[in-house]
């Protein structure tokens, strides 16, 4: 009798990454439970039962952006044109969950920023870490700690497909809020979109109806505790708030760019600035 064969092909539907989505070590990603959600984060619908991460997989980040037109022309360049992650941890060191932007008095590496459309406008996260990473050289550990911890000493390692970590400008920062931190938090962002006013003077701070740190957390909800770091209230003495460090400068050699966003006890989201050597968290984001 003749011998018979068949083929047998496999197509598999390629799934584009969405808000919300679990980000693996290997560079792949899975369903991170959103069903649906608007532009600049508006309105976002979430599955009732969220979803576990892949099991024999690492979470490395979790998708907080994919707006084609959020990505920074020098990413897409490298061919990241998915978007960007935000890291399931933050960078910092063995005896501290925060970290000093820089104890330069003369930090000038990245461009100064003072109104909320230019924070906005400003997705080069990327080029202003690098920027950083060379002018300080071999001394980047004394002088820019939030961002030696983030490029060269960050616990996690990035997908081998990806740009590697960086610290988020204000716009990349900006974004991540917005998408991952509620319907409220991402309507008064949607209305700073196009404000003239230097964000010192206090004109870009609400409170919303909701914990703004545990609505964040929830993307997290579903990866086991030893392996993720949650936002936290990082000053409650004075803020009460969790204050995130952006790359982007607002005074050189004073104060650099933070997005303070509140928990339980202050409701807020603000964009503001902070004296370099303050005590902030670095959450570095990757381009993919």
């Amino acid at each position: 009798m003749g011998e018979s064969k068949a083929t047998c092909t496999v197509t598999v539907a390629y799934v584009a990454p969405k808000i919300g989505d679990y980000y693996y070590s290997d560079g792949t990603w899975s369903d991170g439970g959103l069903v649906s959600i608007e532009a600049d984060g508006l309105n976002p619908v979430w599955a009732d039962t969220k979803p576990a991460p892949v099991a024999g997989k690492t979470v490395i980040g979790i998708v907080c952006q994919t707006d084609e037109n959020r990505i920074a022309a020098g990413d897409k360049e490298k061919g990241y044109t998915h978007g960007y992650v935000v890291a399931v941890k933050n960078a910092h060191s063995a005896d501290s969950q925060t970290v000093q932007y820089s104890t330069d008095n003369d930090f000038a590496s990245t461009p100064k920023a003072k109104i909320a459309s230019t924070w906005y406008g400003n997705v080069n996260g990327y080029e202003e870490t690098m920027k950083t990473v060379s002018d300080y050289g071999p001394n980047l550990a004394t002088w820019c700690p939030a961002f030696d911890l983030t490029v060269n000493n960050f616990s996690l390692p990035a997908s081998e497909t990806s740009s590697g970590w960086f610290l988020p400008s204000t716009g990349q920062l900006w974004d991540m809020v917005a998408n991952l931190c509620g319907h409220e938090a991402a309507l008064l962002l949607k209305e700073w979109q196009t404000s003239s006013y230097n964000v010192y003077y206090g004109y870009n701070s609400e409170n919303v109806s909701y914990d703004v740190i545990a609505k964040f957390n929830e993307t997290l909800a579903m990866i086991p505790a030893d392996q993720k770091e949650e936002l936290f209230v990082t000053d409650g003495t004075h803020y009460n708030t969790c204050t995130l460090w952006a790359t982007t400068c607002f005074e050189p050699g004073e104060t650099a760019c933070i997005i303070h966003i509140g928990g339980s006890e202050k409701h807020l989201v603000e964009l503001m600035c902070e004296y370099v050597d303050y005590d902030g968290i670095a959450r570095p984001i990757l381009a993919f």
